[in-house]
Order: structure tokens, then sequence, then C-alpha cells
């Protein structure tokens, strides 16, 4: 394949968080409530955070490589308007500033993928490769009684496991899940009704692929093309369950974009048996003539169990059934942009509070259940004062040549005459990680 610069800047955008978000891939998610916020809280609030993460990646111990550093900035602010009790308005924005090591463009480079060099990033005016700027969430909330209905540019979010989300078809699945970080903004039209105490229905209308491609596609405006989602769910004693309907839309393809929709029923549960909080949830594709189980299923399950006030386990299984059980069958492009590429999962997190929650220790793995090979976070955060953490970690990825996570592989393109390039990529070196974060 002749990989043009166009479609290098596509394939660039979709990997463009790998640098970045690999170093937190475990990081809590930061809710309004725990940013804090400025503001009587009667009409407008405005809360964040300010994120500063030093990165240092090491060499292959069996090899002839220079360590690596990077500094990535992150900003996020969230204004929250409410001219009424029944009424709101949310912007989200978030500005990133990714030197070195961190930034994607200098990560595949290092990789062994320098997909635009210095020279060719020179031609390309106006586009800044270090930092960007993202108006992530704009949209409004009304409640009218047991009707909430929100509407434009906002968090979707569906399923009850930790890690992956089957049910989630309406966000692209990368690493970035692993994050907890905010999920990407999709423009939406998304009504919920209460039904009495104990059961809801929701759902939402989108107005863009799961790809989240920033092109103005034409096929998107057609009505059988629109994704959507529909889920009912009942609250019984400590138990939520839900069931419901989703269209899922997504570009497919590298170098050939087509649109591709697929129907699922989806369902979902989450409740508590003693001293352990058990869900699950899995989305079977339906409507297609080559239905199989071992492609059109996917599945998880997990527990979580805390031990005493200090220390909690999660356990978690997940089926990815368009991944690939034997190595050579890896979607090598796929890998390149931060997806997962087998088919079982195990995930694995232990927390532990110290010093009356001053320390929190973190050990964090994603083990690869078909080559063995695994991602393994462990991480100490400290808060030295309120709303101002300390952090340090190292991201460790063992396996063997050829695994998903020990990261070495051979890419083969195709050039012009027909010439066969075959590059070796190397995107498993470990990484030690500070940062500081502030909240307000």
């Amino acid at each position: 394949m002749n990989i043009s610069t166009a479609h290098k800047l596509r394939f660039i955008k979709r990997a463009a968080l790998i640098g970045a978000l690999i170093t937190t891939l475990f990081t809590i998610n930061i809710t309004a409530e725990e940013w804090g916020s400025w503001g009587d809280g009667s009409i407008f609030d405005l809360s964040g955070y300010l994120e500063v993460t030093g990165v240092t990646v090491l060499p292959r111990w069996q090899e002839d490589q220079n360590g690596n550093v990077g500094l990535l900035s992150k900003l996020r602010l969230r204004g929250v308007f409410e001219p009424a009790s029944n009424l709101s308005v949310v912007a989200e924005v978030e500005y990133q500033d990714m030197r070195g090591a961190v930034n994607p463009l200098t990560r595949m480079s290092l990789a062994g993928l320098p997909l635009l060099n210095e020279s060719s990033q020179a031609q390309l005016a106006g586009i800044d490769f270090n930092r960007r700027i993202d108006f992530d969430y704009a949209y409004g909330s009304a409640s009218f009684g047991p009707v909430d209905l929100r509407i434009g540019r906002q968090p979707l979010a569906w399923g009850t496991a930790y890690a992956f989300n089957p049910t989630d078809l309406a966000n692209p699945v990368t690493l970035a899940e692993l994050t907890g970080v905010e999920p990407p903004g999709i423009t939406a039209i998304a009504p919920s009704f209460t039904i009495g105490p104990s059961l809801g229905i929701d759902g939402y209308v989108g107005f863009e692929d799961r790809s989240r491609e920033a092109v103005a596609i034409t096929d998107i405006s057609v009505p059988a093309n629109i994704p959507f989602g529909i889920r009912g769910r009942a609250f019984i004693n400590a138990w939520d369950v839900g069931v419901g309907f989703v269209r899922a839309v997504e570009q497919t393809g590298f170098l050939q974009k087509q649109l591709s929709v697929e129907d699922y029923v989806i369902a979902e549960f989450a409740g508590s048996a003693g001293p352990f909080m058990l869900y699950g949830e899995t989305s079977v594709e339906i409507d297609n003539a080559n239905w199989k189980f071992s492609h059109s299923v996917d599945a998880a399950i997990g527990t979580q169990y805390d031990i005493g006030d200090n220390f909690s386990l999660l356990v978690e299984y997940h089926r990815r059934g368009r991944g690939a059980s034997d190595p050579d069958n890896y979607d090598l492009f796929r890998r390149l942009a931060g997806g997962l590429v087998a088919r079982d999962y195990l995930v694995c997190v232990g927390n532990s509070f110290l010093f009356d929650d001053k320390v929190q220790l973190t050990v964090a793995s994603i083990i690869n259940l078909n080559d063995y090979s695994a991602a393994l976070i462990p991480e100490i955060i400290y808060t030295a004062v309120q709303d101002f953490e300390l952090g340090m970690g190292i991201s460790l990825f063992p396996g063997s040549r050829g695994t998903e996570f020990y990261g070495d592989f051979r890419l083969e393109t195709q050039e012009p005459g027909d010439k066969t390039v075959f590059t070796d990529v190397d995107m498993g070196r470990y990484m030690a990680f500070f940062k500081t974060t502030w909240y307000f």
C-alpha cells in the first residue's frame, strides 16, 4: 500500500492518544463533584483539573537503544449553567500540550513508523502537531417530570464493566477506554423516561459514527444509517438489569473507507451478593448472514471485592468476538491505532489506601489470554494537600516477541511498483512516569 500524506494524517488522528494515554492506563475517572467548583453553585459553576505528566521511555534491555523523555500538560475545564432547577447547559473543553516522547508522532517514530517526519510536518502549514484543543462537550439538559432530555455533543457511555463495554456501541474501541478518562463526545439526542420507582427506558439517536472521523459523511444522513440505541432497565432490590437494541455505525477500512451498519441485541446487569459486587454485559450481532457465536458475540463479566475499608480487588474477563485467537492473525493497523486485537482478556486491579487515605497504591493489569502477554501498571498517588496530588509509576509489557503487549512485530506494506516493504515496529518499551494533578 502506498500511504499518502492524507491517509497518514487520518491514521495519525486515530492513533493520537496512544503516547499520552498508555502511561495512565487505569487512572480513576474524575467527575465534576470530585473536581470541586468555582461559583456559588446556583447559576454557574466552573470546575476542572490540570495534570502534568513526565514520561521516560526506557530502552529494551537486550538492544542498543536510547531512553527518551517527554512532558504532557493537560487542562480540562467544565462549565455548568443552570438557569432553573430543571434546565442546564454543560460545556467541556480540553487542552493538551504534548512534547517529546508523549507526542503521538514522536512516539510512532520511536516505534519505527515515522508517518510524518519533521520536514513533512513543516509543509502542512496551520497544523500544530504539539498542541490540541478539543471542545468536547456542549449539550443542554431538561427535565419534565419523569422525562429527561439531553441534546447536543455529549458523553454516552453504556455498560457496567470497568475496562471495556460491549454494550457501548457509540464510541470507538481503543486502549483509551482503560484510562477512565471522559468518553469522546457524540452529537446526539438522548431521552430517558422513568416509570415508577423501579423501571426506566433510555436511549439515543446519534449523528456521527463511532470512528469520529473529521469528515462530513453523506451516508450518515440516510435514516437507515443513523446510529441509535434503546434500553429498558429494571431496578430490583440490589440489582440493576437492562436489555435493549443498538444500531452501530462505523467507518471501516484503512485506505478504502466504507460505512459499516450493524444491529445488536444487548443485555447488562449489576448488583451485589454479600461482600461481592457482580456485573456483566453482552452484545450479540444480529441480521448477519455469516452469523456464528465465535464472531458475533462480545461479553464482559466481573466482580469487585472490598477487603475492609482500605483494600479492593477487581477482576474482569472480556471476550471480543472479532478478535483473533492466533497472533499470526492480529490486525496490524488496529494495533497501531491503539485497539485491542485478541479475543480473550483478563483485567485485574488492586487498590490499597494508606495513612488516612493520603496514599493510594494501585496495581493494574490486562492480560491477553491468547498469547499470555500483559500490560502491568503499578502506581502510587500521594495527596500532598487537598486538591493536589503527586503520582509516579511504571508501565511494563511482559511477553514474548510477536505477542500483543510486548509490542514488537513486523508490518508489511506495498510501495509503488509492487515493492514489498517490511518495517520492524516496537511499541512495547517500558515507561516510567511522574505526574502532578491540581483539581479546582
